[in-house]
Protein backbone atom coordinates (compact mmCIF):
# COMPACT_ATOMS: atom_id res chain seq x y z
CA UNK A 1 0.00 0.00 0.00
CA UNK A 2 1.46 3.40 -0.96
CA UNK A 3 1.40 6.49 1.24
CA UNK A 4 -1.57 8.02 -0.62
CA UNK A 5 -3.63 4.93 0.19
CA UNK A 6 -2.69 5.17 3.87
CA UNK A 7 -3.77 8.79 4.16
CA UNK A 8 -6.87 8.07 2.10
CA UNK A 9 -7.94 5.32 4.48
CA UNK A 10 -7.25 7.52 7.49
CA UNK A 11 -9.41 10.22 5.99
CA UNK A 12 -12.28 7.83 5.29
CA UNK A 13 -12.05 6.41 8.84
CA UNK A 14 -12.14 9.92 10.34
CA UNK A 15 -15.13 10.77 8.17
CA UNK A 16 -16.96 7.65 9.36
CA UNK A 17 -16.33 8.75 12.96
CA UNK A 18 -17.85 12.16 12.12
CA UNK A 19 -14.51 13.98 12.48
CA UNK A 20 -14.80 16.16 9.39
CA UNK A 21 -11.80 18.42 10.04
CA UNK A 22 -9.49 15.46 10.63
CA UNK A 23 -10.88 13.73 7.54
CA UNK A 24 -10.13 16.77 5.38
CA UNK A 25 -6.57 17.00 6.72
CA UNK A 26 -5.86 13.35 5.97
CA UNK A 27 -7.44 13.45 2.52
CA UNK A 28 -5.46 16.60 1.69
CA UNK A 29 -2.29 14.68 2.49
CA UNK A 30 -3.45 11.84 0.24
CA UNK A 31 -4.18 14.09 -2.73
CA UNK A 32 -0.87 15.90 -2.30
CA UNK A 33 0.86 12.55 -2.68
CA UNK A 34 -1.22 11.48 -5.69
CA UNK A 35 -3.28 14.18 -7.38
CA UNK A 36 -4.43 11.86 -10.18
CA UNK A 37 -6.83 9.87 -7.99
CA UNK A 38 -10.45 10.64 -8.89
CA UNK A 39 -11.67 8.63 -5.90
CA UNK A 40 -9.71 10.80 -3.43
CA UNK A 41 -10.86 14.04 -5.09
CA UNK A 42 -14.42 12.73 -4.92
CA UNK A 43 -14.12 11.86 -1.22
CA UNK A 44 -12.71 15.31 -0.43
CA UNK A 45 -15.70 16.77 -2.26
CA UNK A 46 -18.13 14.78 -0.09
CA UNK A 47 -16.44 15.71 3.20
CA UNK A 48 -15.94 19.38 2.25
CA UNK A 49 -19.59 19.57 1.26
CA UNK A 50 -20.73 18.29 4.65
CA UNK A 51 -18.24 20.59 6.40
CA UNK A 52 -19.65 23.60 4.55
CA UNK A 53 -16.45 24.29 2.58
CA UNK A 54 -18.41 24.56 -0.64
CA UNK A 55 -15.78 26.11 -2.96
CA UNK A 56 -13.28 23.38 -2.15
CA UNK A 57 -15.96 20.72 -2.56
CA UNK A 58 -16.89 22.03 -6.01
CA UNK A 59 -13.27 22.24 -7.14
CA UNK A 60 -12.54 18.64 -6.11
CA UNK A 61 -15.74 17.28 -7.67
CA UNK A 62 -14.89 18.97 -10.96
CA UNK A 63 -11.38 17.54 -10.86
CA UNK A 64 -12.68 14.08 -10.03
CA UNK A 65 -15.17 14.13 -12.91
CA UNK A 66 -12.51 15.36 -15.34
CA UNK A 67 -10.38 12.36 -14.33
CA UNK A 68 -13.23 9.82 -14.39
CA UNK A 69 -16.22 11.23 -16.33
CA UNK A 70 -18.00 7.89 -16.43
CA UNK A 71 -18.14 7.37 -12.63
CA UNK A 72 -21.82 7.80 -11.85
CA UNK A 73 -21.35 8.26 -8.10
CA UNK A 74 -19.17 11.33 -8.74
CA UNK A 75 -21.98 12.95 -10.72
CA UNK A 76 -24.42 11.97 -7.98
CA UNK A 77 -22.33 13.50 -5.20
CA UNK A 78 -21.66 16.66 -7.21
CA UNK A 79 -25.40 16.89 -7.86
CA UNK A 80 -25.98 16.76 -4.10
CA UNK A 81 -23.67 19.75 -3.59
CA UNK A 82 -25.23 21.75 -6.41
CA UNK A 83 -28.70 21.03 -5.07
CA UNK A 84 -27.76 22.31 -1.61
CA UNK A 85 -26.23 25.43 -3.21
CA UNK A 86 -29.52 26.11 -4.99
CA UNK A 87 -28.01 25.54 -8.44
CA UNK A 88 -30.85 23.27 -9.42
CA UNK A 89 -30.47 23.19 -13.20
CA UNK A 90 -26.82 22.12 -12.86
CA UNK A 91 -27.78 19.57 -10.22
CA UNK A 92 -30.39 18.10 -12.57
CA UNK A 93 -27.74 17.72 -15.27
CA UNK A 94 -25.42 15.70 -13.03
CA UNK A 95 -28.20 13.53 -11.59
CA UNK A 96 -29.25 12.73 -15.16
CA UNK A 97 -25.65 11.73 -15.93
CA UNK A 98 -25.83 9.36 -12.98
CA UNK A 99 -29.16 7.70 -13.88
CA UNK A 100 -28.23 7.47 -17.57
CA UNK A 101 -24.98 5.72 -16.66
CA UNK A 102 -26.72 3.47 -14.15
CA UNK A 103 -30.53 3.23 -14.51
CA UNK A 104 -30.63 1.11 -11.33
CA UNK A 105 -29.16 3.96 -9.24
CA UNK A 106 -32.20 4.54 -6.99
CA UNK A 107 -30.70 7.36 -4.84
CA UNK A 108 -29.87 9.36 -7.98
CA UNK A 109 -33.44 8.97 -9.32
CA UNK A 110 -34.73 10.01 -5.91
CA UNK A 111 -32.56 13.12 -5.63
CA UNK A 112 -33.37 14.06 -9.21
CA UNK A 113 -37.00 13.99 -8.12
CA UNK A 114 -36.17 16.33 -5.24
CA UNK A 115 -34.59 18.83 -7.63
CA UNK A 116 -37.50 18.63 -10.05
CA UNK A 117 -39.89 19.24 -7.16
CA UNK A 118 -37.96 22.38 -6.22
CA UNK A 119 -38.18 23.44 -9.88
CA UNK A 120 -41.97 22.98 -9.59
CA UNK A 121 -42.00 20.27 -12.25
CA UNK A 122 -44.36 18.13 -10.22
CA UNK A 123 -45.14 15.45 -12.81
CA UNK A 124 -41.46 14.94 -13.67
CA UNK A 125 -40.63 14.75 -9.96
CA UNK A 126 -43.25 12.04 -9.41
CA UNK A 127 -41.87 10.11 -12.39
CA UNK A 128 -38.36 10.23 -10.91
CA UNK A 129 -39.57 8.97 -7.55
CA UNK A 130 -41.40 6.13 -9.27
CA UNK A 131 -38.23 5.34 -11.26
CA UNK A 132 -36.32 5.10 -7.97
CA UNK A 133 -38.97 2.73 -6.59
CA UNK A 134 -38.85 0.66 -9.80
CA UNK A 135 -35.06 0.44 -9.53
CA UNK A 136 -35.26 -0.58 -5.88
CA UNK A 137 -38.75 -1.28 -4.46
CA UNK A 138 -37.23 -1.33 -0.96
CA UNK A 139 -35.71 2.17 -1.24
CA UNK A 140 -37.71 3.85 1.50
CA UNK A 141 -36.73 7.52 0.82
CA UNK A 142 -38.37 7.43 -2.62
CA UNK A 143 -41.63 6.14 -1.14
CA UNK A 144 -41.45 8.88 1.48
CA UNK A 145 -40.66 11.63 -1.04
CA UNK A 146 -43.47 10.55 -3.35
CA UNK A 147 -45.78 10.67 -0.34
CA UNK A 148 -44.41 14.13 0.51
CA UNK A 149 -45.26 15.30 -3.02
CA UNK A 150 -48.74 13.80 -2.75
CA UNK A 151 -49.28 15.71 0.50
CA UNK A 152 -48.08 18.95 -1.09
CA UNK A 153 -50.50 18.47 -3.99
CA UNK A 154 -53.39 17.87 -1.60
CA UNK A 155 -53.65 14.10 -2.00
CA UNK A 156 -53.72 13.48 1.73
CA UNK A 157 -54.91 9.88 1.68
CA UNK A 158 -52.28 8.89 -0.92
CA UNK A 159 -49.68 10.65 1.22
CA UNK A 160 -50.62 8.77 4.38
CA UNK A 161 -50.57 5.47 2.48
CA UNK A 162 -47.17 6.33 0.97
CA UNK A 163 -45.64 7.26 4.30
CA UNK A 164 -47.02 4.00 5.66
CA UNK A 165 -45.29 2.03 2.89
CA UNK A 166 -42.02 3.83 3.62
CA UNK A 167 -42.32 3.02 7.32
CA UNK A 168 -43.11 -0.64 6.63
CA UNK A 169 -39.97 -1.15 4.56
CA UNK A 170 -37.74 -0.75 7.59
CA UNK A 171 -37.73 0.73 11.07
CA UNK A 172 -38.46 4.18 9.67
CA UNK A 173 -39.40 6.52 12.49
CA UNK A 174 -39.28 9.53 10.18
CA UNK A 175 -41.95 8.12 7.88
CA UNK A 176 -44.09 7.23 10.91
CA UNK A 177 -43.96 10.86 12.02
CA UNK A 178 -44.78 12.13 8.53
CA UNK A 179 -47.78 9.81 8.34
CA UNK A 180 -48.92 11.06 11.75
CA UNK A 181 -48.70 14.72 10.70
CA UNK A 182 -50.08 14.50 7.15
CA UNK A 183 -52.80 17.08 6.54
CA UNK A 184 -54.59 18.76 3.63
CA UNK A 185 -53.14 21.94 2.13
CA UNK A 186 -56.66 23.18 1.40
CA UNK A 187 -59.16 22.14 4.06
CA UNK A 188 -62.40 20.87 2.60
CA UNK A 189 -64.50 21.94 5.58
CA UNK A 190 -64.37 23.01 9.19
CA UNK A 191 -65.16 19.42 10.15
CA UNK A 192 -62.13 18.22 8.19
CA UNK A 193 -59.94 20.66 10.13
CA UNK A 194 -61.26 19.38 13.45
CA UNK A 195 -60.91 15.74 12.38
CA UNK A 196 -57.37 16.35 11.11
CA UNK A 197 -56.27 17.97 14.34
CA UNK A 198 -57.86 15.24 16.46
CA UNK A 199 -56.13 12.58 14.34
CA UNK A 200 -52.75 14.33 14.69
CA UNK A 201 -53.17 14.68 18.46
CA UNK A 202 -54.03 10.98 18.76
CA UNK A 203 -51.13 9.98 16.51
CA UNK A 204 -48.64 12.04 18.51
CA UNK A 205 -49.89 10.47 21.74
CA UNK A 206 -49.45 6.99 20.24
CA UNK A 207 -45.96 7.78 18.95
CA UNK A 208 -44.90 9.16 22.33
CA UNK A 209 -45.06 5.62 23.68
CA UNK A 210 -43.55 3.94 20.62
CA UNK A 211 -39.86 4.52 21.47
CA UNK A 212 -39.05 6.12 18.13
CA UNK A 213 -35.40 6.62 17.23
CA UNK A 214 -34.08 9.32 14.90
CA UNK A 215 -30.42 9.94 14.09
CA UNK A 216 -30.95 12.76 11.58
CA UNK A 217 -34.46 14.22 11.61
CA UNK A 218 -33.56 16.68 8.85
CA UNK A 219 -33.25 13.85 6.34
CA UNK A 220 -35.49 11.30 8.03
CA UNK A 221 -38.45 13.67 8.50
CA UNK A 222 -37.51 16.68 6.39
CA UNK A 223 -40.67 18.72 6.98
CA UNK A 224 -42.52 20.86 9.50
CA UNK A 225 -46.25 20.94 10.37
CA UNK A 226 -46.52 24.19 8.41
CA UNK A 227 -50.23 24.08 7.61
CA UNK A 228 -51.40 23.68 11.21
CA UNK A 229 -51.10 27.44 11.65
CA UNK A 230 -53.80 28.04 9.03
CA UNK A 231 -56.51 26.18 10.92
CA UNK A 232 -57.37 29.11 13.18
CA UNK A 233 -56.94 27.10 16.36
CA UNK A 234 -54.57 27.04 19.34
CA UNK A 235 -51.48 25.21 18.09
CA UNK A 236 -49.52 25.20 21.35
CA UNK A 237 -50.60 21.71 22.58
CA UNK A 238 -49.74 20.05 19.26
CA UNK A 239 -46.46 21.93 18.81
CA UNK A 240 -45.39 21.08 22.37
CA UNK A 241 -46.22 17.40 21.90
CA UNK A 242 -44.30 17.26 18.64
CA UNK A 243 -41.23 18.98 20.11
CA UNK A 244 -41.21 16.59 23.08
CA UNK A 245 -41.47 13.66 20.67
CA UNK A 246 -38.45 14.87 18.70
CA UNK A 247 -36.32 15.47 21.81
CA UNK A 248 -37.05 11.96 23.04
CA UNK A 249 -36.46 10.32 19.66
CA UNK A 250 -33.25 12.21 18.86
CA UNK A 251 -31.13 13.17 21.90
CA UNK A 252 -28.51 14.82 19.66
CA UNK A 253 -31.01 17.61 18.95
CA UNK A 254 -30.23 18.91 22.45
CA UNK A 255 -26.67 19.85 21.47
CA UNK A 256 -25.12 22.68 23.50
CA UNK A 257 -22.45 24.95 22.01
CA UNK A 258 -19.32 24.97 24.23
CA UNK A 259 -19.34 28.74 24.76
CA UNK A 260 -22.85 28.58 26.24
CA UNK A 261 -21.75 26.43 29.17
CA UNK A 262 -19.62 29.07 30.87
CA UNK A 263 -21.09 32.23 29.35
CA UNK A 264 -21.46 35.17 31.73
CA UNK A 265 -23.96 37.62 30.27
CA UNK A 266 -22.46 41.00 29.51
CA UNK A 267 -19.22 40.36 31.38
CA UNK A 268 -17.03 39.41 28.42
CA UNK A 269 -17.05 42.97 27.10
CA UNK A 270 -17.07 44.06 23.49
CA UNK A 271 -19.99 44.26 21.11
CA UNK A 272 -22.96 41.94 21.50
CA UNK A 273 -22.75 39.20 18.87
CA UNK A 274 -26.17 38.80 17.23
CA UNK A 275 -26.77 36.18 14.55
CA UNK A 276 -29.79 36.18 12.24
CA UNK A 277 -30.68 32.72 10.91
CA UNK A 278 -33.15 31.89 8.16
CA UNK A 279 -33.34 30.11 4.82
CA UNK A 280 -35.27 33.10 3.45
CA UNK A 281 -33.03 36.14 3.84
CA UNK A 282 -32.67 36.61 0.09
CA UNK A 283 -35.48 37.68 -2.26
CA UNK A 284 -38.31 36.62 0.03
CA UNK A 285 -40.95 38.20 2.27
CA UNK A 286 -38.81 37.29 5.30
CA UNK A 287 -35.92 39.26 3.81
CA UNK A 288 -38.05 42.36 3.27
CA UNK A 289 -39.43 42.16 6.81
CA UNK A 290 -35.96 41.98 8.37
CA UNK A 291 -33.50 43.81 6.13
CA UNK A 292 -33.98 47.19 7.85
CA UNK A 293 -33.49 45.63 11.29
CA UNK A 294 -30.36 43.80 10.20
CA UNK A 295 -28.92 46.91 8.54
CA UNK A 296 -30.04 49.29 11.27
CA UNK A 297 -28.66 47.75 14.47
CA UNK A 298 -25.91 50.14 15.60
CA UNK A 299 -22.57 48.54 14.80
CA UNK A 300 -20.80 50.24 17.69
CA UNK A 301 -22.88 48.04 20.02
CA UNK A 302 -23.63 44.97 17.90
CA UNK A 303 -21.56 42.57 15.85
CA UNK A 304 -24.21 41.33 13.39
CA UNK A 305 -23.81 38.03 11.52
CA UNK A 306 -26.06 36.49 8.85
CA UNK A 307 -26.62 32.74 8.61
CA UNK A 308 -28.59 32.35 5.40
CA UNK A 309 -26.41 29.79 3.65
CA UNK A 310 -25.93 27.14 6.29
CA UNK A 311 -24.91 23.61 5.23
CA UNK A 312 -27.94 21.44 4.57
CA UNK A 313 -26.65 19.06 7.22
CA UNK A 314 -27.84 19.38 10.79
CA UNK A 315 -24.55 18.57 12.51
CA UNK A 316 -22.50 20.81 10.21
CA UNK A 317 -24.98 23.68 10.54
CA UNK A 318 -24.91 23.37 14.33
CA UNK A 319 -21.12 23.46 14.30
CA UNK A 320 -21.11 26.56 12.07
CA UNK A 321 -23.42 28.42 14.44
CA UNK A 322 -21.57 27.21 17.54
CA UNK A 323 -18.26 28.40 16.09
CA UNK A 324 -19.62 31.95 15.85
CA UNK A 325 -19.94 32.06 19.68
CA UNK A 326 -23.05 34.23 19.48
CA UNK A 327 -24.59 36.04 22.42
CA UNK A 328 -27.99 36.18 20.70
CA UNK A 329 -29.35 33.88 18.01
CA UNK A 330 -32.39 35.37 16.28
CA UNK A 331 -34.50 33.07 14.11
CA UNK A 332 -36.58 35.32 11.89
CA UNK A 333 -38.93 32.39 11.26
CA UNK A 334 -39.39 28.87 12.57
CA UNK A 335 -41.76 26.44 10.91
CA UNK A 336 -41.27 27.05 7.19
CA UNK A 337 -37.89 25.36 6.77
CA UNK A 338 -36.91 22.00 8.34
CA UNK A 339 -33.26 22.94 8.91
CA UNK A 340 -33.94 25.98 11.09
CA UNK A 341 -36.75 24.13 12.89
CA UNK A 342 -34.43 21.31 13.97
CA UNK A 343 -31.53 23.69 14.68
CA UNK A 344 -33.74 25.50 17.20
CA UNK A 345 -33.70 22.47 19.51
CA UNK A 346 -30.00 23.08 20.24
CA UNK A 347 -28.53 25.65 22.61
CA UNK A 348 -26.40 27.61 20.14
CA UNK A 349 -26.45 30.95 21.95
CA UNK A 350 -27.21 31.92 25.54
CA UNK A 351 -30.15 34.01 24.29
CA UNK A 352 -32.32 32.47 21.55
CA UNK A 353 -35.28 34.25 19.98
CA UNK A 354 -37.82 33.64 17.27
CA UNK A 355 -39.94 36.25 15.59
CA UNK A 356 -43.11 36.41 13.53
CA UNK A 357 -41.91 35.18 10.12
CA UNK A 358 -44.12 32.14 10.76
CA UNK A 359 -46.41 33.61 13.42
CA UNK A 360 -47.09 30.71 15.75
CA UNK A 361 -45.36 29.22 18.77
CA UNK A 362 -42.72 26.58 18.08
CA UNK A 363 -43.22 24.40 21.18
CA UNK A 364 -39.41 24.20 21.45
CA UNK A 365 -38.14 24.79 25.00
CA UNK A 366 -34.68 25.98 23.92
CA UNK A 367 -36.19 29.08 22.32
CA UNK A 368 -36.28 31.68 25.07
CA UNK A 369 -38.30 34.53 23.56
CA UNK A 370 -40.95 35.14 20.91
CA UNK A 371 -40.59 38.71 19.60
CA UNK A 372 -43.95 40.27 18.81
CA UNK A 373 -45.66 43.62 19.38
CA UNK A 374 -48.42 45.18 21.44
CA UNK A 375 -50.38 46.39 18.37
CA UNK A 376 -50.90 42.80 17.20
CA UNK A 377 -51.17 40.72 20.36
CA UNK A 378 -54.48 40.27 22.21
CA UNK A 379 -54.75 40.36 25.98
CA UNK A 380 -53.66 37.08 27.56
CA UNK A 381 -51.69 36.03 24.48
CA UNK A 382 -48.88 34.58 26.62
CA UNK A 383 -50.81 31.34 27.04
CA UNK A 384 -50.49 30.62 23.31
CA UNK A 385 -46.67 30.54 23.43
CA UNK A 386 -44.12 28.15 24.91
CA UNK A 387 -41.54 30.93 24.51
CA UNK A 388 -41.59 33.99 26.74
CA UNK A 389 -43.64 36.53 24.79
CA UNK A 390 -41.94 39.89 24.26
CA UNK A 391 -44.34 42.64 23.22
CA UNK A 392 -42.48 45.51 21.60
CA UNK A 393 -44.40 48.77 21.82
CA UNK A 394 -44.50 48.90 18.04
CA UNK A 395 -44.70 46.35 15.24
CA UNK A 396 -41.74 43.95 15.26
CA UNK A 397 -40.50 44.96 11.80
CA UNK A 398 -39.34 48.05 9.95
CA UNK A 399 -40.17 47.82 6.25
CA UNK A 400 -38.83 49.80 3.31
CA UNK A 401 -41.14 51.54 0.87
CA UNK A 402 -42.37 49.07 -1.76
CA UNK A 403 -42.44 49.74 -5.48
CA UNK A 404 -45.16 52.20 -6.42
CA UNK A 405 -48.46 50.93 -7.79
CA UNK A 406 -50.90 52.86 -9.96
CA UNK A 407 -53.34 55.59 -8.94
CA UNK A 408 -56.54 54.45 -10.64
CA UNK A 409 -59.12 51.88 -9.51
CA UNK A 410 -59.08 50.11 -12.85
CA UNK A 411 -58.73 46.60 -11.51
CA UNK A 412 -61.06 44.18 -9.71
CA UNK A 413 -63.76 45.34 -7.34
CA UNK A 414 -62.71 42.74 -4.75
CA UNK A 415 -59.19 41.37 -4.49
CA UNK A 416 -57.86 38.80 -2.02
CA UNK A 417 -54.10 38.64 -2.63
CA UNK A 418 -53.33 35.93 -0.04
CA UNK A 419 -51.96 32.42 -0.55
CA UNK A 420 -54.79 29.98 -1.18
CA UNK A 421 -54.10 27.96 1.97
CA UNK A 422 -55.05 31.05 4.01
CA UNK A 423 -58.64 30.81 2.76
CA UNK A 424 -60.25 29.16 5.77
CA UNK A 425 -63.64 27.42 5.34
CA UNK A 426 -65.16 30.06 7.63
CA UNK A 427 -64.22 32.68 5.02
CA UNK A 428 -66.54 31.07 2.45
CA UNK A 429 -69.86 32.41 3.80
CA UNK A 430 -68.38 35.92 4.05
CA UNK A 431 -67.36 35.76 0.39
CA UNK A 432 -70.82 34.48 -0.50
CA UNK A 433 -72.60 37.30 1.32
CA UNK A 434 -70.33 40.01 -0.10
CA UNK A 435 -70.72 38.87 -3.71
CA UNK A 436 -74.48 38.27 -3.29
CA UNK A 437 -74.86 41.93 -2.29
CA UNK A 438 -72.57 43.09 -5.12
CA UNK A 439 -74.14 41.37 -8.12
CA UNK A 440 -71.94 43.03 -10.74
CA UNK A 441 -68.63 42.44 -8.94
CA UNK A 442 -65.97 39.75 -9.13
CA UNK A 443 -63.56 38.47 -6.52
CA UNK A 444 -60.04 38.03 -7.90
CA UNK A 445 -57.49 35.70 -6.31
CA UNK A 446 -53.93 34.79 -7.24
CA UNK A 447 -53.42 31.27 -8.56
CA UNK A 448 -51.75 28.82 -6.19
CA UNK A 449 -48.40 27.13 -6.63
CA UNK A 450 -50.22 24.15 -8.07
CA UNK A 451 -53.51 23.77 -9.93
CA UNK A 452 -54.59 21.07 -7.47
CA UNK A 453 -54.99 23.73 -4.77
CA UNK A 454 -57.33 25.75 -6.95
CA UNK A 455 -59.32 22.63 -7.81
CA UNK A 456 -59.69 21.80 -4.11
CA UNK A 457 -60.98 25.30 -3.34
CA UNK A 458 -63.42 25.23 -6.23
CA UNK A 459 -64.72 21.83 -5.12
CA UNK A 460 -65.31 23.28 -1.64
CA UNK A 461 -67.04 26.38 -3.01
CA UNK A 462 -69.36 24.25 -5.12
CA UNK A 463 -70.70 22.97 -1.82
CA UNK A 464 -70.57 26.16 0.25
CA UNK A 465 -71.18 29.14 -2.10
CA UNK A 466 -72.32 27.75 -5.47
CA UNK A 467 -74.48 30.84 -6.14
CA UNK A 468 -71.41 33.11 -6.58
CA UNK A 469 -68.81 30.65 -7.86
CA UNK A 470 -69.01 32.04 -11.41
CA UNK A 471 -67.79 35.42 -10.09
CA UNK A 472 -64.62 34.15 -8.43
CA UNK A 473 -61.68 34.39 -10.78
CA UNK A 474 -58.05 33.30 -10.49
CA UNK A 475 -55.30 35.31 -12.18
CA UNK A 476 -51.67 34.28 -12.68
CA UNK A 477 -49.12 35.23 -10.07
CA UNK A 478 -47.00 38.20 -11.11
CA UNK A 479 -43.73 39.94 -10.44
CA UNK A 480 -43.40 42.58 -7.71
CA UNK A 481 -44.23 45.55 -9.91
CA UNK A 482 -47.26 43.74 -11.31
CA UNK A 483 -48.39 42.70 -7.83
CA UNK A 484 -48.17 46.28 -6.54
CA UNK A 485 -50.14 47.54 -9.56
CA UNK A 486 -52.84 44.94 -8.93
CA UNK A 487 -53.10 45.95 -5.25
CA UNK A 488 -53.36 49.64 -6.04
CA UNK A 489 -55.95 49.10 -8.77
CA UNK A 490 -58.39 47.10 -6.60
CA UNK A 491 -61.43 48.89 -5.21
CA UNK A 492 -61.49 46.67 -2.10
CA UNK A 493 -58.82 44.34 -0.68
CA UNK A 494 -60.28 41.53 1.44
CA UNK A 495 -58.03 40.38 4.24
CA UNK A 496 -58.34 36.74 5.30
CA UNK A 497 -59.65 35.85 8.76
CA UNK A 498 -57.67 33.46 11.02
CA UNK A 499 -54.39 34.11 9.15
CA UNK A 500 -54.27 37.59 7.66
CA UNK A 501 -51.92 39.41 5.35
CA UNK A 502 -48.54 40.57 6.62
CA UNK A 503 -46.22 42.17 4.11
CA UNK A 504 -49.03 42.10 1.52
CA UNK A 505 -51.24 44.22 3.82
CA UNK A 506 -48.37 46.66 4.32
CA UNK A 507 -47.93 46.86 0.55
CA UNK A 508 -51.65 47.31 -0.08
CA UNK A 509 -51.92 50.14 2.45
CA UNK A 510 -48.81 51.91 1.22
CA UNK A 511 -50.32 51.68 -2.28
CA UNK A 512 -53.45 53.42 -0.97
CA UNK A 513 -55.76 50.41 -1.24
CA UNK A 514 -58.44 49.96 1.45
CA UNK A 515 -58.01 46.63 3.26
CA UNK A 516 -60.97 45.22 5.20
CA UNK A 517 -59.66 43.30 8.22
CA UNK A 518 -61.26 40.81 10.59
CA UNK A 519 -58.85 40.13 13.48
CA UNK A 520 -59.27 37.02 15.59
CA UNK A 521 -57.89 35.42 18.73
CA UNK A 522 -54.28 34.88 17.63
CA UNK A 523 -51.55 37.23 16.46
CA UNK A 524 -51.45 35.65 13.01
CA UNK A 525 -54.92 37.11 12.35
CA UNK A 526 -54.12 40.56 13.76
CA UNK A 527 -51.20 41.93 11.73
CA UNK A 528 -53.39 44.11 9.50
CA UNK A 529 -55.05 45.43 12.66
CA UNK A 530 -51.56 46.31 13.95
CA UNK A 531 -50.73 48.19 10.76
CA UNK A 532 -53.93 50.21 11.04
CA UNK A 533 -53.21 50.91 14.70
CA UNK A 534 -49.73 52.13 13.80
CA UNK A 535 -51.35 54.44 11.26
CA UNK A 536 -53.86 55.71 13.84
CA UNK A 537 -56.86 54.54 11.78
CA UNK A 538 -59.10 51.54 12.47
CA UNK A 539 -62.21 52.42 10.43
CA UNK A 540 -61.85 49.31 8.24
CA UNK A 541 -61.22 46.86 11.07
CA UNK A 542 -64.35 44.76 11.59
CA UNK A 543 -65.45 43.48 14.98
CA UNK A 544 -67.34 40.49 13.54
CA UNK A 545 -68.36 38.82 10.30
CA UNK A 546 -71.44 41.00 9.80
CA UNK A 547 -69.40 44.18 10.09
CA UNK A 548 -66.76 42.74 7.73
CA UNK A 549 -69.41 42.18 5.07
CA UNK A 550 -70.90 45.65 5.59
CA UNK A 551 -67.54 47.40 5.25
CA UNK A 552 -66.61 45.44 2.11
CA UNK A 553 -69.95 46.11 0.42
CA UNK A 554 -69.93 49.80 1.37
CA UNK A 555 -66.43 50.28 -0.05
CA UNK A 556 -67.55 48.62 -3.27
CA UNK A 557 -70.78 50.59 -3.69
CA UNK A 558 -70.18 53.97 -2.00
CA UNK A 559 -67.67 55.92 -4.08
CA UNK A 560 -67.52 58.82 -1.61
CA UNK A 561 -66.74 56.50 1.30
CA UNK A 562 -64.15 54.63 -0.78
CA UNK A 563 -62.45 57.86 -1.84
CA UNK A 564 -62.41 59.11 1.76
CA UNK A 565 -60.81 55.89 3.01
CA UNK A 566 -58.20 55.88 0.23
CA UNK A 567 -57.34 59.52 0.95
CA UNK A 568 -56.85 58.87 4.65
CA UNK A 569 -54.83 55.72 4.00
CA UNK A 570 -52.50 57.58 1.63
CA UNK A 571 -52.04 60.33 4.20
CA UNK A 572 -51.32 57.96 7.10
CA UNK A 573 -49.50 55.03 5.46
CA UNK A 574 -46.10 56.84 5.44
CA UNK A 575 -46.01 56.14 9.20
CA UNK A 576 -45.44 52.50 8.30
CA UNK A 577 -42.42 53.08 6.05
CA UNK A 578 -38.87 52.82 7.42
CA UNK A 579 -40.13 53.07 10.98
CA UNK A 580 -37.04 53.40 13.22
CA UNK A 581 -38.88 52.33 16.38
CA UNK A 582 -38.67 48.53 15.86
CA UNK A 583 -34.89 48.76 15.34
CA UNK A 584 -34.39 50.78 18.53
CA UNK A 585 -36.67 48.45 20.51
CA UNK A 586 -34.86 45.35 19.27
CA UNK A 587 -31.53 46.93 20.25
CA UNK A 588 -32.80 47.65 23.76
CA UNK A 589 -34.22 44.14 24.07
CA UNK A 590 -30.96 42.49 22.98
CA UNK A 591 -29.01 44.49 25.55
CA UNK A 592 -31.47 43.67 28.33
CA UNK A 593 -31.57 39.98 27.41
CA UNK A 594 -27.78 39.68 27.38
CA UNK A 595 -27.47 41.50 30.69
CA UNK A 596 -30.28 39.47 32.26
CA UNK A 597 -32.61 42.44 32.67
CA UNK A 598 -35.61 41.29 30.61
Amino acid sequence: MNDADVWHRRGVAAFERGELASALEALAQAIELDGSRADIHGDIGVVAHLAGVFKDAEAHFKQAISLAPGETHLHYNFGNLLKDLGRLVEAEEHYRHAVTGDPSYAPAHNNLGNVLKQLKRWTDAADSYRAAISADPHFSPAHRNLADLDEFLGRTKDAIDGFGRAAALRDNSGACIRAALAMPVIAGSLAEIEDTRARIAENLADLAGAELRLTDPLTQVGATPFHLAYHGRDDRPLMESLAELYRGACPSLSFTAPHCRDWMGGLEGGRIRVGFASAFLRDHTIARLNERLIEGLPRDKFDVRLFDRLPNNLAAAREALAAAELDVLYFTDIGMDPLTYFLAFARLAPVQCVSWGHPVTTGITSLDYFISGRPIEPDGAEIAYTERLVRLDTLPASVAAPDAGCDEMSGPVFLCPQSLFKLHPEFDPLIGRILARSPDAELVLLAGQHSEWQKALEARWKRTIPHVLDRIRFVPRRDRAGFMALLASARVVLDTPHFCGGLSSFEALTAGAPVVALPGDFMRSRVTLGLYRRMGMTDLVARNGDEYVELAVRLARDEVFNAEMRSRIRALAPRLIDDPAPIAEHARFFEKAVYGAV
